[in-house]
C-alpha cells in the first residue's frame, strides 16, 4: 500500500499538471473605452486571473497611422501586466494580445480644453486724429485714444459653445461664435476707459479653458491744446506809443485748429485776431503778433486785456478751444519822474 504522504505528493503535481494545461483568462482590462486629454499620458492595465500568460502585448491602431506593438510588462506578484503611453495625440482603437487569443477592442477619444491661439485687434480711430484704420496681429495688450472702436478676432484651437470677455465688477462682454470655425469676435466697441477683461471660452462639452488670458487696453485721453506764452512775460507797462511783440508756442496731439490772440482795451469789446489753423499733431507752432498800441488811442492808466486761444476737435467729435493765462499790459505817461522816498 502506498504511504499517505506519497499519495499526497502525486494528487498534488497532479493539479499542477491539470493548472499548466489551462489557458490564461483576461479578467479586465483598464481603463477600457475612455477619454484623455491631448499630451497626458495613458496607462493600461491587463488583469488576468490564474495562471499569467507567457506574452501579453498591447495593439494600438491608429486612426490614420500605422499599427504599434507594445509588450506589456508584469511588474508585481498579482497578474496584472501593463505600460505606459507617455503623451497620447491622437484617437485610436487599442486590444491586448495573450497566449494567441486576444480582447475585445477598446476606443481611446482625445479631447482638449479650448485655448486661445492668438488675438488680432483692430483699431478704427476717431476722424478728427485723421489716423487710418489699424490692425494689430497677436496682441493682448492696447493702448488708444478715447472714442477708438476697438474689435478683436481670437483665434482659437477649436470651434466654441460660447465666449465671453469677463472684466472688473463682473462686467460681461458676449463675443460673437461660429459653431464650425475655431473663432470668436469681439464687434466694435467704444473705448471711454481702461479696460482689463479675462477671455473665457465654453466648448459643446461644458469644458472651459484652463487659463483665461488677460486682455488690457489703455485708454488715454484727447487733450486740449498746450499754450506757452514767450513774450511778454507776465503783465507789463507799455506806453501809448509802443509796438508789443505777443508770441506763444501751441501744440495739440491731433492736430490744430485755427488760433490766435483776443485782446481788449479798459474792458470794452474783445478783438479776436487769428494768427494761423491746421497745424499737424504733436507739432510746436509758433504764433506771433505785433500789436502797435499808438492805433489804438489808448491814454495812460488805461489797461490791455489779452490771452492766446488755440481750437482743436473734442472726444465727442466737436469743436474745442483753449486759453492762456489772462495777462494785462498798463498804459504809463510818456513821462514818469522818480523822487527817492523818504
Amino acid at each position: 500500500l502506498a504511504k499517505p504522504e506519497t499519495f499526497s505528493k502525486a494528487k498534488s503535481a497532479q493539479s499542477e499538471r491539470a493548472q499548466a494545461l489551462l489557458p490564461a483568462e483576461l479578467n479586465k482590462v483598464e481603463p477600457g473605452n475612455t477619454e484623455v486629454e491631448r499630451g497626458t499620458p495613458l496607462a493600461v492595465l491587463a488583469h488576468f486571473t490564474g495562471k499569467s500568460p507567457r506574452s501579453t502585448t498591447l495593439v494600438i491602431s491608429p486612426k490614420d497611422g500605422p499599427t504599434r506593438r507594445i509588450e506589456l510588462v508584469k511588474n508585481l506578484d498579482d497578474p496584472i501586466f501593463g505600460a505606459t503611453l507617455p503623451s497620447v495625440e491622437e484617437s485610436f482603437t487599442y486590444h491586448v494580445e495573450y497566449d494567441q487569443q486576444k480582447s475585445r477592442i477598446f476606443n481611446v477619444s482625445v479631447y482638449e480644453h479650448p485655448t486661445l491661439d492668438r488675438a488680432d485687434a483692430t483699431l478704427d480711430y476717431p476722424s478728427y486724429t485723421k489716423l487710418p484704420k489699424r490692425t494689430v496681429e497677436d496682441t493682448r495688450r492696447l493702448s488708444a485714444v478715447e472714442g477708438t472702436q476697438l474689435s478683436y478676432k481670437f483665434q482659437l484651437n477649436k470651434p466654441v459653445q460660447t465666449a465671453r470677455l469677463v472684466g472688473e465688477n463682473d462686467e460681461v462682454v458676449e463675443l460673437r461664435v461660429h459653431a464650425k470655425r475655431p473663432l470668436a469676435e469681439l464687434p466694435p466697441l467704444t473705448l471711454t476707459q481702461n479696460r482689463t477683461w479675462k477671455l473665457e471660452l465654453t466648448d459643446d462639452a461644458n469644458r472651459a479653458n484652463k487659463i483665461a488670458p488677460r486682455i488690457e487696453v489703455v485708454v488715454y485721453a484727447n487733450k486740449p491744446p498746450k499754450i506757452r506764452i514767450s513774450s511778454p512775460r507776465g503783465d507789463q507797462q507799455v506806453s501809448p506809443l509802443e509796438e508789443v511783440d505777443y508770441a506763444a508756442e501751441i501744440e495739440d496731439d491731433f492736430g490744430l485748429g485755427p488760433y490766435g490772440l483776443t485782446y481788449n482795451v479798459n474792458g470794452g469789446d474783445l478783438h479776436d485776431v487769428q494768427l494761423g489753423k491746421d497745424a499737424p499733431g504733436n507739432t510746436k507752432i509758433l504764433a506771433a503778433h505785433l500789436l502797435a498800441l499808438e492805433t489804438l488811442a489808448v491814454e495812460p492808466d488805461q489797461l490791455i486785456n489779452w490771452y492766446f486761444w488755440a481750437e482743436d476737435i473734442g472726444p465727442d467729435g466737436n469743436k474745442r478751444r483753449a486759453y492762456s493765462d489772462m495777462f494785462f499790459a498798463e498804459i504809463r505817461p510818456f513821462e514818469e519822474i522818480f523822487r527817492q522816498g523818504q
